[in-house]
């Protein structure tokens, strides 16, 4: 019984206590600790947590791969100074991380079979992933404008500031009519701001097409800070820091 006595968390004894009730004086043992207290908040926050998760998954499809990139994994793919770099960083991988990848090259280069093996990698260590072309990702953001629809474009920012690691793959692609610019760069921001793990793979050519848009500056800019590790894919592979500028990057891509 002296056991009833004891908190279960801190093991502390419990105080006894007095109080009238109509005149009756009864005893009671009570904790002398702020255990309860603490373990009833973590499960409000966890709660909390696991509501949002929800909300995610129910907007995205979390932990989830294409069928082309769910049979890759780094024990599978060709070895090279990409891919063990893209493991270590994987396996180094944090909560709160912030620095991403910037994969860029043609079609068939590998670029996304890579990010799809840091997502299996990543989620095995206990971290939610969203990988997503970025085309559908601004479909879901246009939809949220329709009065019909069941979500707007704040739930979708939301959701994603719930998200470990984010691939926003083919970025650039049908990125082009000023309202889908205009929720790219809403999106760029919010990663920003939130300091969300963004990663993407480009083609230079959709990058290049997107640069000549008006007001895309600040789109890129953002991506630069967002995805300091930069792989171009044509034969040799290099990694760099800072807000460098892409369209340089791509030169350098064209001409080696």
């Amino acid at each position: 019984m002296d056991s009833l006595k004891k908190c279960p968390y801190c093991g502390r004894s419990y105080k006894l206590k007095e109080y009238s009730v109509k005149g009756n004086v009864k005893k009671i043992y009570v904790p002398d600790c702020e255990c309860a207290d603490k373990k009833l908040k973590n499960i409000k926050n966890d709660t909390g947590r696991a509501m949002q998760a929800g909300a995610a998954d129910s907007l995205f499809q979390l932990n989830t791969l294409p069928p082309l990139y769910a049979k890759f994994n780094f024990d599978n793919v060709e070895d090279s100074f990409v891919a063990r770099s893209c493991r270590e960083y994987a396996l180094s991988f944090q909560k709160g991380q912030k620095e991403g990848i910037a994969c860029i090259g043609k079609t068939g280069s590998g670029k996304s079979v890579l990010l799809a093996c840091i997502c299996q990698e990543v989620h095995k260590r206990g971290f939610s992933y969203l990988f997503i072309n970025t085309a559908l990702l601004l479909d879901k953001f246009v939809q949220s404008m329709d009065f019909s629809s069941k979500f707007k474009a704040e739930d979708l920012l939301k959701a994603l500031r719930e998200i470990d690691f984010i691939v926003l793959d083919d970025f650039g692609r049908d990125c082009l009519s000023v309202k889908r610019r205009e929720f790219m760069l809403r999106i760029a921001e919010e990663a920003d701001v939130y300091e969300k793990c963004i990663s993407i793979t480009a083609s230079p050519s959709s990058i290049a097409l997107m640069k000549e848009c008006p007001g895309t500056d600040a789109i890129f800019d953002r991506i630069a800070a967002l995805c300091p590790y930069i792989y171009i894919f044509k034969g040799k592979s290099f990694r760099r820091h800072g807000k460098e500028n892409y369209i340089a990057n791509i030169r350098d891509y064209e001409t080696s």
